[in-house]
C-alpha cells in the first residue's frame, strides 16, 4: 500500500511538469496591453467617463430654451335653463355641445435664475474632468496590481522550480536508501525517515502547483482573457530608475497625484454647489411665447364655427418666498 502511493506521487510529479511544458511565453508588457484593453472593470469606468463627457452640453446646463408641440380635442355638452327679467316664459337650451380643437407651439425660456445656470454648466464641466481622473486612478491601480500579480506569479514559478529540485533530489535519495537498505547497510528507521522526506516534498510540489495556478487565473481574470489560459511568465527581473531624486518625486506627487487631484475637484465641486444653493436667494425671469391655432365647433346659438390663432408672449418675474425650509 505504502509502495502505491509512492508510486503515485512519483507519477503525478512527472505529469505535472508535462501538463504545463506547452505554455506561451508572456512579458509584462504584453500583460499589460491585454489588460488596458480588455479588462471589464476599465471598460465601466471608461464607459462613465464617456458618459460624464457626454453631459457637458449647454442644454444639460439651461442655457438654451424648450420648444413643445401640443394639440388637443375637447368636447363638450351641457343644458341651460334662462330666466328673463318680467317675462314668465323660460328660456330652456337642452344637448348644446362644442368641440374645441387646439393646436399650438410653445417657448420657455429662463432668462436669469441666480447665475444657476452658469454655475450648473461649471460643475458638469468639473465632472467631466473627474471622470477623467477617475479613469485615470483607475489604470494606474490595474497597472500597479496586474504587476504586482505577475511578479507574483513569476516568483511561484522560480518556488516552483526549486520545488521540483528539491524532490528530485529527495526521489534520488530514497532510491540510494532503498537501495542501501537492500544489502544491509541501512536500517528500516533510514527508509521510513527517506520516504517521509519523499512525501514532503512531493505534497509541497503539489501545493504549490495549485498555488501558481490560482495566480495565472487571478492574472487571466485581469486581462480578461480566458481563466484556463496557461501561459509562462519571462520577465523575471525588476528593473528600476536609479536616477529617481526623492525631490523630484515628492514634488511631482503633490503636483501630479491623481487622488490629490480628486479631492480638489472634489473640493470645486463642493463650492459650486453651494453657489448653486445660493442663487436659489435671487429672484427669476421666464420667457413664455408661443404660436397657437383654435378651432371651435358649435351646434346652437348664432355661430356655426370658430376659429382663432396668433402669437402670445409673456414674461415672468418671480421669487420664492418659501419652499419648505430647504435653503
Amino acid at each position: 500500500m505504502h509502495r502505491t502511493k509512492e508510486w503515485f506521487i512519483i507519477l503525478l510529479c512527472f505529469l505535472l511538469p508535462l501538463a504545463s511544458s506547452a505554455q506561451e511565453l508572456m512579458d509584462l508588457q504584453e500583460c499589460l496591453r491585454k489588460g488596458l484593453e480588455n479588462n471589464y472593470a476599465l471598460r465601466i469606468v471608461r464607459n462613465e467617463e464617456q458618459i460624464s463627457d457626454n453631459n457637458v452640453t449647454l442644454g444639460n446646463a439651461g442655457f438654451l430654451p424648450s420648444v413643445t408641440l401640443n394639440s388637443g380635442y375637447n368636447l363638450r355638452s351641457s343644458n341651460s335653463d334662462q330666466f328673463p327679467a318680467g317675462e314668465e316664459a323660460t328660456l330652456q337650451q337642452r344637448n348644446a355641445s362644442t368641440g374645441t380643437l387646439d393646436a399650438g407651439v410653445n417657448l420657455n425660456w429662463t432668462l436669469f435664475e441666480g447665475f444657476s445656470v452658469q454655475t450648473s454648466y461649471r460643475r458638469l464641466q468639473e465632472l467631466k474632468r473627474v471622470g477623467e481622473l477617475n479613469t485615470r486612478l483607475a489604470v494606474e491601480n490595474f497597472i500597479a496590481n496586474l504587476t504586482a500579480e505577475y511578479y507574483n506569479y513569476v516568483q511561484q514559478q522560480i518556488r516552483l522550480g526549486n520545488l521540483k529540485y528539491a524532490v528530485a533530489l529527495s526521489r534520488e535519495r530514497l532510491r540510494i536508501v532503498e537501495s542501501r537498505y537492500q544489502v544491509g547497510s541501512l536500517s528500516r528507521l533510514d527508509l521510513q525517515q527517506a520516504k517521509v522526506y519523499f512525501n514532503a516534498d512531493s505534497s509541497l510540489l503539489i501545493q504549490q502547483y495549485e498555488i501558481l495556478h490560482s495566480s495565472r487565473i487571478r492574472l487571466n481574470e485581469m486581462m480578461g482573457g480566458d481563466v484556463n489560459h496557461t501561459f509562462a511568465a519571462i520577465d523575471t527581473t525588476i528593473s528600476y530608475n536609479a536616477s529617481l531624486q526623492k525631490e523630484e518625486l515628492l514634488e511631482d506627487a503633490l503636483q501630479q497625484n491623481t487622488r490629490l487631484l480628486l479631492a480638489v475637484k472634489n473640493k470645486t465641486l463642493s463650492e459650486l454647489e453651494l453657489k448653486s444653493r445660493q442663487s436659489q436667494n435671487f429672484p427669476y425671469l421666464r420667457l413664455n411665447t408661443g404660436y397657437g391655432f383654435t378651432h371651435y365647433n358649435y351646434n346652437s346659438g348664432t355661430l356655426d364655427r370658430q376659429r382663432n390663432w396668433g402669437p402670445t408672449v409673456g414674461v415672468t418675474l418671480g421669487y420664492t418666498l418659501f419652499d419648505g425650509f430647504n435653503r
